[in-house]
């Protein structure tokens, strides 16, 4: 794989825990419980002898036998831990939170082959998983969905079309339509990351306000290397704005009149560029959730000091390199003139709904009031909106304390007030 495509959603949930393969299986005799109990007694030997070679590589039992002293040197003494749960998205992974005099932590253990730890590691407080947290994927009334193919050239990537249950081929027409357009990397048409499936979560909740989505694997997903003419030479055209116009187009084609570009991250940042390349106009507005608005390099060398303490100096100084070695043929192409773009989509009326979570560490409120700035620049009366959510992060889930990267390893649910807010402005548009 380029190193390109791992590009934001490698610093987005980098070396959470040890690089290992996960293989899923039942912890055996190390349970978590246990483990805690001997790292609070000291006794890292044992848990030393739990571990895999890959993590006796990196760790003496020593150093385990001296871990809790740490903490409770920097955190104060150990009061109690919380319940036990699942680490969702990662096989074979547990955690929990542990309290202390002067603050919280985390325990995070991932068991691999054998019931052996695979990875070990104490890091910031995580959110309790919320008890509705996984309703929206369970609902069965309400929304369907259909298979579709998105097609670009000799490119065909799978998707789905979820639809409000009371629509037909009469109500299409009528029906508003998103395109859902992935952050970097190579995503499915999910968008998962850890447990969380963002574009699923908002096709679930749209399909109820009457509103149908459209999503698809990104073409990096599907092909890899092969989704490029020359992987030497990749762009951002080919891995993303290319296949959102034929998203558009086979919308326009399934006869929705009313077609709406829905970006995240990445995908949010070229939302203006797709709407300004598409030539036959079949979109309608586009929609930026946390749209970066800094260069590539920018908000890398930003994104770097908030995951580095999470991080050993060889592993900043491995995702330096792989950003260095970026194609300039690729970020020349996400670097495009960003307030030119918006100085002519305003220009012409054009409608643009921005959304930004206010603890979200990889695009900050800075950048978010950057886009302000272009858009009140402008002479002409827009039609364009901003909105933003205290304690939401990147993916607009609810996480508390200092943002990192830990929240994404635990289910969440998106506020059913962005759910309402997006409705609104497609329903002012239509």
């Amino acid at each position: 794989m380029n190193i390109f495509l791992r590009y934001f959603i490698t610093i987005a949930i980098m070396l959470l825990l040890f690089p290992v393969e996960y293989v899923r299986c039942q912890p055996g005799s190390g349970k978590p419980q246990i483990i805690l109990d001997l790292l609070k007694g000291g006794q890292g030997n044992p848990v030393y002898m739990m571990c895999d070679e890959t993590v006796r590589s990196m760790v003496t039992s020593e150093q385990l036998s001296s871990l809790w002293d740490g903490i409770e040197s920097q955190m104060g003494d150990y009061v109690s831990n919380g319940q036990w749960h699942d680490l969702d998205g990662v096989p074979g992974g547990t955690w929990c939170n542990l309290t202390f005099e002067n603050g919280k932590a985390a325990l995070v253990i991932v068991y691999g082959m054998g019931g052996k730890i695979a990875g070990l590691q104490i890091t910031q407080a995580l959110p309790e998983p919320a008890g509705n947290a996984k309703d929206i994927y369970s609902l069965t009334e309400g929304w369907k969905e259909k298979d579709i193919t998105v097609h670009t050239g000799m490119f065909s990537l799978p998707g789905k079309l979820t639809l409000p249950s009371d629509a037909s081929p009469e109500t299409i027409a009528a029906t508003p339509v998103l395109i859902m357009v992935h952050g970097s990397g190579p995503n499915g048409m999910d968008e998962q990351i850890g447990p969380n499936r963002l574009f699923k979560e908002i096709a679930c909740a749209l399909s109820h306000k009457g509103i149908a989505v459209l999503r698809y694997d990104k073409r990096t997903f599907t092909y890899g290397n092969d989704a490029f003419k020359d992987p030497a030479s990749p762009t951002i055209e080919e891995e993303c704005t290319d296949d959102a116009l034929s998203a558009a187009l086979l919308a326009d084609s399934l006869g929705f009149r009313h077609i709406f570009i829905a970006g995240h991250s990445l995908g949010a940042g070229m939302a203006p560029q797709i709407a300004l390349s598409d030539r036959k106009g079949t979109i309608d507005g586009i929609i930026m959730l946390a749209a970066p608005a800094l260069t590539m390099r920018e908000s890398f060398e930003r994104q770097l000091k908030t995951v580095e303490p999470f991080n050993t100096p060889e592993d900043i100084e491995q995702m330096r390199k792989m950003f260095n070695d970026l194609p300039e043929c690729y970020t020349k192409g996400v670097d495009y003139d960003k307030q030119a773009a918006i100085a002519e989509l305003c220009s012409k009326g054009f409608p643009m709904l921005f959304l930004q979570g206010e603890r979200d560490y990889q695009v900050s409120c800075e950048e978010f009031e950057m886009w302000k700035d272009w858009v009140s620049e402008t002479a002409e009366d827009t039609n364009v909106f901003f909105i933003s959510y205290p304690g939401l992060n990147h993916i607009f889930h609810k996480g508390e304390g200092e943002p990192s990267p830990t929240e994404y390893a635990v289910q969440g649910m998106i506020p059913e007030k962005i759910i309402d807010d997006i409705t609104g402005f497609v329903l002012t548009v239509i």
